[in-house]
C-alpha cells in the first residue's frame, strides 16, 4: 500500500471527513469537534470500511470478511447488530439515517459525502488506555487467579507532583443526531455529581455554566482547578449514552474517559442520572486525589513480607495450595495490619477456595473476603494493584457488575488493560472480542506463559476462529505438554465440534472417562446421573458433568448441573458459553441463570453482548 495508507510502519496516516466527523486511520481514532468518539475495535473497522468504500455499496459478504476476516462466520443479524451499535455511538437513527444506510438484503453505505483531508505525520496513539464502548476449573481459575496477584506488579504510580483535587463540571453537550429531548438526563446528572463529590471530603468542586469557546487551561485558571470534566449526550429514542472526559487543566492532556448507555423508561427517568452520576463519581474520588507515589515495599515488617511473598510465588492449583496461601497471608497481616497488598491477597484467595469449599464454609468465607478486600481498600484506595485485585476477588465472588466498577478505578490509576482476569471477566460477560483484544495484548508480550495461551486459545475458540485456536494449542502443548488448563479448553470445544474426543488429548474430568459412551447417550447420561449423585463433587467440577450432560443431548440435566455448578464460586462462569451447551442455553431456565448470575444487571449497565439481547420486552435470547 502507498504511504499514506496508515498502515502499521508507515509514516503518515490519512485523514478523511465526512459531515462533522473525522477518523484518522494511522492513530484509528473517529473525531467529532476534536473530541473522540469511544468505539469498539470491530465498530471502528466497520466505520473505517464504510468510509474507504463511499459513496459504493458494501455488501454483507463483504464487510463481514474485512471487518471479523475471512476466516470468521458472521450471520446477517450480528452484522445488523454491530451497525446498531455503530449508529448508538454515532447517534444515527436507521429511520432516517445521516451517517449509514442500509440497502435491504444487500449490505450498507454511507450517506455523506468524504473528502480526503490530508497525509499527516503519524503521531502516537494517546498513552491513556481508551475506555470500551460498552453502553459503554477450577484448576485454571485459580491458576489465574494466583497470576492476578503475581503478574501485576506496580504497587502505585509514580508521580512527581500529585495535582490539586479540584475540578470544574462542565455543562452536558447534546449530541444527538435529531436534536432529541437530554436537558433532563443533563441536569439530573449535573446536580447528582455535584452533590456526591461535595460529599468527598478534600475535594474543591465547582460548576462552569459557560458556554463560550474556551480552552481547558482558560477554564482552569478562571475557577482555580486542576482538571476539567466535560460530558458529553446522545438520545436515539429511549435509548440515551453518556460519555464523560476528564482533562488537565493546565496541560490539557486527556486522561481518563468512559461510557454509559441506558434505556429510559417511565419508571426509571430520575435513576438512571442518579446511577450513571455514582459510577462517574465513584471514579472521580479516586483519580482527583492523585495516585499515591511509588514505594519500594509494601510493609517493613520482614517477616510479614517473607510470607506475603511465598503465599504469592506459588502456584495455586488445587484446595491445599489455596488453604496454605490463605494461612500465610493472615499471619501476614497479623504481624502488620497496615498490610494493605496481603489484605486483598488474602480476600482473593478466600473468594477463590469457594470452589472447593464445603456449603458450611460458604458463608464465612464470603464474609471473610469481602472483610478483607474492603479493609485494603480503606487503607490504600489509590494504589491500582490494590483496585486491581478487589475486582479480582469481587469478581470471583460473582458480582461482575461490582467488579467492572473497580477494574475502572484500577484502569483510572494507571493499571494496563491487558490483565488476565479482566480477560476472563470479559469472556464471563460474553464480550469474546474484547477478551481476544486484552489476552492478546498479553500474548505479544509474554508468548510462552501457559496461563495467557490458555485464555488465548479459549477467546479463539468461542469467537470460532478453529485455525487459530489450534495453532495456539499446538504450540501450548509442544511447550508445556499436558501441564496446561489449554487442554481442558481444547478437550471441550473440540468435542462440542465434533461429538468426538481426540485421543491425543487428556481426558475430562481425570478419572472419568466418559467419552466411553458416546455411542450409547443414554447409558453416559445415567453415569452422569450416578456420579454426581453417588460420588462428592465440589462446584469446581460439577461443570464438567454438566458439559458431559450436554455432549450427551440431555441439556436439562446440563442445566441443572450448571446451575449446581454456581451455587458457590463463579470463577467458571465463562463455560457457559462454550459450544456445548449451545442447545442448553435454549432452555427456559438458562435465563434464570443469568439473571443469577448477575449477567443482566451487567449488561444492562455496560451493553448487551452479540451472544445475548433482550426481546419480547422482559425476555432474554442467548444463541
Amino acid at each position: 500500500m502507498d504511504s499514506v495508507s496508515g498502515v502499521a510502519g508507515s509514516n503518515f496516516s490519512r485523514r478523511y471527513r465526512f459531515a462533522d466527523l473525522t477518523i484518522d486511520v494511522g492513530q484509528r481514532r473517529l473525531l467529532r469537534a476534536g473530541e473522540e468518539i469511544a468505539l469498539s475495535k470491530l465498530s471502528y473497522e466497520l466505520m473505517r470500511v464504510l468510509v474507504e468504500a463511499a459513496p459504493n455499496l458494501v455488501t454483507h459478504e463483504q464487510l463481514a470478511a474485512k471487518v471479523w476476516g475471512p476466516r470468521r462466520i458472521v450471520t446477517p443479524e450480528n452484522l445488523a447488530k454491530r451497525v446498531m451499535m455503530l449508529r448508538q455511538a454515532l447517534g444515527d437513527h436507521a429511520d432516517a439515517p445521516r451517517y449509514i444506510e442500509g440497502v435491504r438484503g444487500q449490505g450498507y453505505r454511507l450517506v455523506p459525502e468524504v473528502e480526503v483531508v490530508d497525509s499527516m505525520p503519524r503521531t502516537e496513539p494517546p498513552s491513556e488506555p481508551r475506555s470500551r464502548r460498552r453502553l459503554s476449573y477450577v484448576l485454571g481459575a485459580l491458576a489465574v487467579v494466583a497470576l492476578g496477584l503475581v503478574a501485576f506488579e506496580r504497587y502505585g504510580a509514580s508521580r512527581d507532583t500529585v495535582p490539586r483535587p479540584s475540578i470544574a463540571l462542565l455543562p452536558c453537550e447534546n449530541r444527538s443526531a435529531g436534536q432529541e429531548d437530554t436537558a433532563f438526563v443533563a441536569a439530573g446528572l449535573r446536580n447528582e455529581l455535584l452533590g456526591q463529590l461535595a460529599k468527598a471530603g478534600g475535594i474543591k468542586v465547582v460548576e462552569s455554566l459557560s458556554t463560550e469557546p474556551r480552552t481547558s487551561r482558560e477554564i482552569g485558571r478562571e475557577h482555580g482547578v486542576a482538571s476539567i470534566l466535560t460530558c458529553t449526550i446522545m438520545r436515539a429514542g429511549d435509548a440515551v449514552h453518556v460519555s464523560v472526559l476528564l482533562v488537565d487543566a493546565e496541560t490539557e492532556q486527556q486522561g481518563w474517559m468512559d461510557g454509559w448507555r441506558r434505556e429510559l423508561t417511565a419508571e426509571n427517568t430520575f435513576d438512571v442520572p442518579r446511577e450513571i452520576a455514582t459510577s462517574i463519581a465513584s471514579v472521580l474520588r479516586v483519580v482527583l486525589m492523585g495516585a499515591e507515589p511509588f514505594r519500594k515495599k509494601p510493609t517493613e515488617n520482614q517477616e510479614a513480607l517473607d510470607l506475603y511473598s511465598a503465599a504469592r510465588s506459588r502456584r495455586v492449583a488445587n484446595a491445599e495450595d489455596a488453604r496454605l496461601a490463605i494461612e500465610r497471608l493472615d499471619k501476614a497481616v497479623r504481624l502488620d495490619p497496615e498490610f494493605a497488598e496481603a489484605w486483598v491477597s488474602k480476600g482473593v484467595m478466600e473468594a477463590s477456595y469457594l470452589a472447593f469449599a464445603s456449603p458450611e464454609e460458604v458463608p464465612q468465607l464470603r464474609t471473610a473476603a469481602l472483610k478483607d478486600v474492603k479493609r485494603a481498600v480503606d487503607l490504600r484506595p489509590r494504589i491500582s494493584f490494590v483496585r486491581m485485585n478487589s475486582a479480582i476477588a469481587i469478581s470471583a465472588l460473582g458480582d461482575l457488575k461490582a467488579a467492572e466498577h473497580e477494574f475502572r478505578i484500577a484502569f483510572a490509576l494507571g493499571a494496563p488493560r491487558g490483565v488476565q482476569p479482566y480477560a476472563q471477566d470479559n469472556l464471563a460477560v460474553g464480550y469474546f472480542d474484547d477478551a481476544l483484544n486484552n489476552v492478546e495484548a498479553q500474548y505479544k508480550n509474554n508468548r510462552i506463559a501457559p496461563d495467557v495461551m490458555a485464555y488465548l486459545l479459549a477467546a479463539y475458540g468461542l469467537l470460532g476462529e478453529t485455525e487459530l485456536e489450534e495453532e495456539v494449542f499446538a504450540k501450548g502443548k509442544a511447550l508445556h505438554d499436558n501441564e496446561w488448563f489449554g487442554g481442558l479448553h481444547e478437550f471441550y470445544l473440540r468435542l462440542g465440534r465434533t461429538h468426538d474426543v481426540d485421543g491425543s488429548l487428556p481426558k475430562w474430568p481425570e478419572g472419568h472417562d466418559l467419552s466411553v459412551y458416546l455411542d450409547s447417550p443414554a447409558a453416559g447420561v445415567k453415569e452422569v446421573v450416578r456420579i454426581v449423585d453417588t460420588e462428592e463433587v465440589d462446584s469446581a467440577h460439577q461443570i464438567h458433568f454438566a458439559l458431559w450432560a450436554a455432549a450427551f443431548g440431555d441439556d436439562e440435566l446440563a442445566l441443572r448441573l450448571l446451575t449446581r455448578a454456581f451455587e458457590h464460586t463463579r470463577m467458571n462462569t465463562w463455560f457457559i458459553w462454550m459450544p456445548l451447551f449451545k442447545q442448553t442455553r435454549q432452555q427456559p431456565g438458562f435465563e434464570t441463570l443469568v439473571r443469577d448470575l448477575g449477567l443482566v444487571d451487567y449488561w444492562e449497565e455496560f451493553g448487551w453482548p452479540d451472544i445475548c439481547q433482550r426481546v419480547d420486552g422482559d425476555r432474554i435470547h442467548c444463541e
